[in-house]
């Protein structure tokens, strides 16, 4: 498995960073036709986000929380089809 890290400077605060981050609406775009969760965002928490294609057909990415500490750090795990791979994504704020 490969890693990839990243890290990025935003004129903002860790509260507004996370708010946005993990908020379901963050996720839409002109391809998102629908985001659902099984319940509030927090650690554990199923997402489901179906993604239509440029030709039309829709598939479903389901995601789960995996790491959630509120203004501090938030991480999800999109769990793939074979032959492609599970993605782990984490965004630690700091100040």
């Amino acid at each position: 498995m490969a890693l990839i890290e990243t890290s990025i400077k935003i004129n903002a605060s860790p509260e507004k960073i996370f708010s946005h981050v993990s908020s379901l609406d963050s996720l839409k775009s002109e391809y998102v036709v629908g985001v659902e969760a099984d319940g509030p965002v927090k650690l554990g928490t199923k997402i489901k986000t179906k993604i239509k294609s440029t030709m039309g057909v829709e598939n479903v990415i389901t995601s789960e929380v995996i790491a959630y500490q509120k203004d501090k750090i938030f991480g999800t795990k999109t769990f793939a089809a074979p032959p492609a791979s599970d993605v782990i994504s984490t965004y630690i704020l700091e100040p």
